[in-house]
This record gives structure tokens, sequence and C-alpha cells, in this order.
């Protein structure tokens, strides 16, 4: 049996074959793009000793800025970066 599709006649088992290929195909990056996402939300640990608290960016309730504060107040490093800290963040 022959199947036309746009402009193609392909045989019923090549259409077949196209059609579990991309299904293979849809099915393994969709179990990639979870098991990334899992591993992404995993629990980040205890802190240890760094070179530097690194905070990125500021928002308005200064959590980023505090906790940085704090991890350089712990003793876990001596320097504290931040990147684009607000002025209220920083007084």
């Amino acid at each position: 049996m022959t199947v036309v599709l746009g402009r193609l006649n392909l045989p019923a088992k090549t259409i077949a074959r196209i059609f579990v290929i991309l299904a293979t195909i849809l099915l393994c990056a969709g179990m990639f793009l979870v098991c990334a996402g899992w591993l992404l939300a995993l629990p980040a640990g205890s802190a240890t000793k760094a070179d530097a608290v690194v905070v990125l960016g500021g928002g308005g309730d200064n959590d980023g800025f505090l906790r940085g504060r704090s991890l350089v107040a712990e003793g876990l490093s001596s320097r504290l970066v931040l990147f684009h800290p607000t002025f209220p963040e920083v007084c």
C-alpha cells in the first residue's frame, strides 16, 4: 500500500518507520528534559569555604545580599562580590 504524503509517494512501512523514529526522538528529548530539571532542582547542600561569595543581581527583598553577608560573617569567605546591587542593599 502506498501513502501519499504531500508530494511523496511512500510505502506504509516507510511512514511507520519514520513515525517510530520521530516518536523515539521526542521521547528521549522529553526524558532528557525531565532528568535535567530533576538534577537542577536538587538541594545545594551545606556551604563550604570558598574564595568569594558572589551575589548575582539585586532583588527588592535584599535576600541575596543578606544571605551573602551572613556567609561572609560565618567565616566561609573573606570576600563578598555584588553584581548590580541597588543602593539600599549596600547601605
